[in-house]
């Protein structure tokens, strides 16, 4: 772990200057074009991370210097566990699933007409139009249409209903939006990490300075991105409490979440973009800062993720496309608060 002395020192005045940051004038040629993107990248032009998260060492290991576990932190975080919730259980509307009765037009239908209809007048066809739009909508939908984000102005009680997408939330996702910055480079993991040491000590950092600490440490380039053993080191630096899980599943999301962290992830931009113009495994950093649940019955409907391609708000995933566009090759959960 990169200790620091105390916050107070941590946040002073000459701080970034002291860990031996270049002076603010060694920033005024910019790091990256003003597009937002590496213009030395031939794959893509979109202003998204195309970082990679297969920079695994050859003895695939990452130190860890962090607490072994977030049950370990301070006993007093009695806050870390799911708000009350209002009784989601009610009657949900009934359904009427009596088939269409057959039209005059089916009954007298051309020799032949049998081949593509049915005696009810349904094509045979309906069922394969039906799974194909079933798996388009579930899998290649674009997962973050701008016009579905998420804003503070669409939640109320108190933040734990979503009005926009008609859903009970379980996480204070109206307050963590406030604590995204935009990435102008290939900065997502910094700018994910970077978001914990906002919320949790109230500080924004710079991203140049992210930039420069990360690839004095070696494990950042401008060009690529974050490699895997630098998804951590931001948090390390900033004495954020952490947990790193390798191979997890939803259910260990889930049971992360229900604890009363946060969970940073990584995922497939091509997928969660829906974006061809990203190679196969282009990696790209997100974290999930809330759950959606359904009002009538409290099952769960998918997670709020934050992204630095998009700040100021939220998009709500569901379980099925998360788990289309997430890599799986880890999970960062931080609390949500810091222990008293």
């Amino acid at each position: 772990m990169v200790m620091t002395e105390t916050l107070m020192d941590l946040f002073s005045p000459d701080f970034f200057q002291e860990q031996g940051m270049p002076e603010e004038g060694a920033f005024d040629t910019p790091l990256f074009p003003d597009d937002g993107f590496d213009s030395t990248e031939p794959e893509s032009d979109s202003p998204f991370e195309e970082a990679s998260e297969d920079n695994l060492d050859a003895n695939g290991e990452v130190e860890e210097s962090h607490p072994d576990d977030l049950s370990n932190v301070d006993a007093e975080a009695d806050d870390l566990s799911d708000p009350a919730m209002p009784d989601l259980i009610g009657e949900s509307d009934s359904i009427d699933d009596a088939p269409p009765e057959a039209s005059e037009e089916a009954a007298t239908a051309p020799f032949g007409a049998e081949l593509t209809e049915d005696a009810l007048g349904k094509s045979v066809f309906d069922p394969i139009f039906d799974f194909v739009t079933d798996v388009w909508d579930r899998f290649f939908q674009p997962f973050f249409d701008p016009d579905d984000i998420v804003h503070a102005s669409d939640f109320s009680e108190n933040g734990m209903l979503d009005t926009k997408n008609h859903l009970v939330v379980v996480g204070d996702v109206a307050s963590d939006i406030n604590y995204v910055s935009k990435q102008t480079g290939q900065t997502c993991s910094l700018m994910a990490q970077e978001q914990f040491v906002h919320r949790l000590t109230g500080k924004p950092i710079p991203e140049e300075y992210l930039e420069w600490q990360a690839e004095k440490w070696g494990v950042y380039r401008p060009e690529i991105g974050t490699d895997i053993e630098g998804q951590e080191m931001i948090l390390d630096h900033f004495n954020i409490p952490y947990d790193r899980q390798f191979s997890p599943d939803l259910d260990d999301i889930v049971k992360s979440m229900s604890k009363g962290n946060d969970v940073l992830i990584g995922v497939d931009a091509r997928v969660f973009y829906h974006d061809s113009s990203y190679p196969p495994g282009s990696g790209h950093a997100v974290t999930l800062v809330g759950r959606g649940l359904d009002p009538a019955t409290g099952d769960l409907k998918g997670f709020y993720v934050t992204d630095s391609n998009f700040p100021g708000g939220a998009h709500f995933v569901t379980k099925e496309q998360l788990d289309a566009s997430w890599t799986k090759v880890d999970m960062i959960s931080v609390p949500e608060k810091l222990a008293a």
